[in-house]
């Protein structure tokens, strides 16, 4: 488990340091200490990890505005903000803003930091497999509409901005309808997963296959 603390404070970074190891024992852990923000892409930093541990107060820039700024660019790594006490107000910010914890540095121990870790990893998978969902056809678990719209307009700007062509091929079954009508709908949705496998098993990694129509 890759572990990364965002903190100005090295004295904090040691003492955390510390309680993680002591709160999984049993576990391989790589903690990484970035002590001051504004010399790196933080965002591009932070979507190296599993967790990261963002203090509050560092510097000119504060935790708040990293945890608004990561989730502004869609990071689903698990973000806990760290603060020396309680403040109501950058309680509620955390939670606006997508924070996975909000922990007070006075009241850190080595349970507390193994329960917020494997809640923000559980959080993390389900809020992965949703995403996951979204953007699957229910029957044939290819790409579906929403998913396909956004690849084409990602491909549309990459093709634009390298001068290169982009290919774009739309498929229609004939009379699938009457399959449908004739056989049923379970041969239908087995014929369209059929069909489904064949096309992504011809496609390059950087193609989409998707299906326009359908739930």
């Amino acid at each position: 488990m890759n572990l990364l603390v965002v903190d100005d404070d090295e004295v904090d970074f040691l003492h955390i340091k510390r309680l993680l190891k002591k709160a999984f024992p049993n576990k391989a852990i790589d903690i990484t200490w970035i002590n001051d923000p504004s010399e790196k892409d933080i965002i591009e930093e932070i979507n190296k990890y599993d967790i990261c541990f963002i203090d509050q107060n560092i510097g000119v820039i504060s935790g708040i505005e990293i945890i608004r700024e990561a989730n502004e660019n869609k990071c689903f790594v698990p973000l806990i903000l760290l603060t020396g006490q309680y403040n109501a107000d950058i309680d509620r910010k955390a939670s606006e803003f997508g924070a996975a914890d909000f922990l007070i540095k006075g009241e850190l121990s080595v349970g507390l930091l193994n329960r917020a870790i494997r809640y923000s990893i559980s959080q993390k998978e389900l809020e992965e497999k949703l995403t996951k969902l979204a953007y699957l056809d229910g029957v044939t678990k290819l790409a579906n509409r929403t998913k396909f719209d956004e690849f084409l307009e990602f491909s549309i700007h990459n093709t634009m901005r390298a001068e290169k062509y982009l290919a774009l091929i739309i498929l229609d079954l004939d009379d699938f309808k009457v399959v449908n009508d004739t056989y049923g709908h379970p041969a239908g949705d087995a014929l369209l997963k059929e069909i489904a496998s064949r096309l992504a098993g011809v496609i390059r990694c950087t193609d989409l296959v998707a299906r326009l129509g359908g739930g």
